[in-house]
């Protein structure tokens, strides 16, 4: 096996963005092609040009090494079986290259980390919380029934992205970032009627984002006390509270009757993490509400956008800001896959799903 770089006197190098369909892949996957064309030998350059033209479509069929997140890069640098590396290729070395790079192409493809349409299994949820976590639970459910009680907080967007789901028959969500859980709460004791399965993915992590006043507010949990412990204390305390009792508000007339128990899965994983368990084309919708850089805002698209059904929606929390990353990130996104942006209400922007479910205004682009 010789390992060789066919250099020839016509050599053109292209790299190209393969943008690959809303629902069906990541909005960055690359792949490297090199083409080369023998001045002497015409047959060889034709069934090269058929090949890469094949080879487009595959990979618009299997986008590469999505699951991961990842960039793949494919080159002309493979190994050939007795091809010398300054010899025009006939027709059957071209035939041996086409063949040589299809395979790894397919091997990479064909690779994901989770299979296709599958969602995380349910878990049971804890049962016990005590010491550290029933002081952290205290504090979480003190600021998660003072949204759920004033409209004036983040709860006067809640019924609007219920309805949006309900009108495009989300029947598994994603909450990414999810703060105090009013919202998670009101969308389990709602949409029970629809939602089958409603994904949790938080970290539940303190002082991630100086500019973020949540950051901050998770430190008042519990002063002095470690962050990572804080961390899987409102994490316990949470997945109690909501899944195992179905609470909702105090008082037995206030509870998720019957409590979610399986609808309600918690990931305690940072966003990008979380999504390696979803498999692609696995759920219906994403409500994106994580860290609202601009960096970590296109880290979410990254990971989420080929973990969404054909016809499914990311949405975008705090879109219309100028706080935050979010504006530009997913208007970024949307012009270089040519996609409307379409608007819930004031405040949640969306990529793919149905334009006749969203109610909004149409979307503002803020500039920095």
């Amino acid at each position: 096996m010789i390992t060789s770089t066919l250099t020839l006197k016509q050599r053109k190098k292209e790299t190209h963005n393969a943008e690959i369909p809303f629902g069906g892949g990541g909005a960055h996957t690359t792949y490297e092609k090199e083409k080369t064309v023998g001045a002497k030998r015409f047959f060889p350059a034709i069934l090269y040009a058929i090949f890469m033209s094949t080879l487009s479509m595959y990979l618009h069929i299997f986008p590469l090494n999505r699951s991961t997140g990842s960039h793949f890069t494919v080159s002309k640098e493979v190994s050939i079986a007795n091809v010398d590396s300054h010899d025009t290729p006939s027709i059957e070395k071209s035939l041996a290259i086409a063949a040589a790079v299809f395979s790894q192409v397919k091997a990479a493809a064909l690779q994901p980390q989770v299979e296709r349409h599958v969602t995380p299994e349910c878990r049971p949820h804890p049962t016990k919380c005590d010491g550290l976590c029933e002081t952290v639970s205290n504090f979480i459910r003190k600021n998660r029934f003072g949204v759920l009680k004033n409209p004036k907080t983040w709860s006067h967007y809640y019924q609007g992205v219920l309805e949006y789901y309900r009108c495009t028959n989300a029947k598994k969500i994603v909450e990414v970032g999810v703060a105090w859980g009013a919202q998670t709460a009101y969308h389990l004791k709602n949409g029970m009627d629809f939602i089958d399965e409603y994904h949790v993915v938080d970290p539940f992590m303190a002082g991630y984002d100086p500019d973020d006043p949540m950051s901050q507010q998770f430190e008042k949990a519990a002063p002095g006390s470690n962050p990572q412990q804080i961390s899987d204390a409102m994490f316990q305390g949470m997945a109690m509270d909501l899944g195992r009792d179905g609470m909702y508000l105090p008082g037995d007339n206030e509870k998720i009757d019957p409590p979610p128990v399986c609808r309600l899965r918690m990931h305690h994983l940072k966003s990008v993490d979380g999504a390696k368990l979803f498999g692609d084309l696995s759920v219906d919708a994403v409500f994106i509400d994580g860290l609202h850089t601009y960096e970590g805002v296109m880290d979410d698209i990254n990971a989420w956008m080929s973990k969404i059904k054909v016809g499914g929606s990311l949405i975008f929390n705090d879109f219309s800001s100028s706080k935050f990353g979010v504006n530009k990130a997913v208007w970024e996104v949307a012009n270089k896959l040519n996609l409307k942006i379409k608007m819930i209400d004031n405040t949640n922007a969306i990529l793919g799903g149905l334009e006749s479910c969203a109610k909004g205004p149409p979307a503002p682009r803020i500039r920095a």
